[in-house]
């Protein structure tokens, strides 16, 4: 059987050391999202790093990985690498979400995960986590907004466009 997929045994032992090192790598970079206290800056870069790997598809996208990002999302830092953070995946969730129907069905299954997370955290602002994370998700879940996404983007490459033929 395996020699028909052309796996020979020398194949197969490469795809169980890539497995292997795939397994160690998201266990890591798991660990790594939500070490906040310890490490804010490591933090950020591993969310920025695991967003960049879901919306190339280089990473199986999980309800998972969104959830924990997410919930750095909406930490209550005042931290210079969270407010990049931010605003990287401020980016990140319409763009992943609007792409695939999937990826919508993904933000749907982190919907308990992360409120329950964000109920348990303290609230320090006015506006609570919880509500703003809900809105949030139902909004990226919506297949309504993916036309209002799409005009957004394209105003913007128009625009850039512009300015492109303006410098010149």
């Amino acid at each position: 059987f395996a020699m028909l997929f052309g796996l020979s045994n020398e194949s197969r032992s490469n795809n169980d050391e890539y497995l292997t090192w795939s397994r160690s790598i998201s266990s890591l970079l798991s660990a790594l999202l939500l070490e906040v206290e310890s490490a804010p800056a490591l933090s950020a870069m591993a969310c920025e790093g695991v967003a960049k790997l879901l919306l190339s598809s280089k990473m199986l996208p999980d309800p998972l990985w969104l959830s924990k990002l997410m919930q750095r999302y909406y930490e209550n830092s005042t931290d210079e690498s969270q407010s990049k953070l931010c605003q990287a995946l401020s980016v990140f969730f319409p763009a992943f979400a609007f792409s695939n129907i999937t990826h919508r069905a993904l933000f749907e299954e982190a919907f308990v995960p992360v409120v329950r997370a964000l109920y348990r955290k303290p609230s320090s602002g006015a506006k609570s986590p919880v509500l703003s994370a809900m809105q949030y998700i139902v909004f990226l879940t919506d297949s309504s907004n993916i036309c209002l996404f799409q005009d957004k983007q394209a105003g913007q490459k128009d625009k850039s466009a512009t300015f492109d033929s303006s410098v010149h």
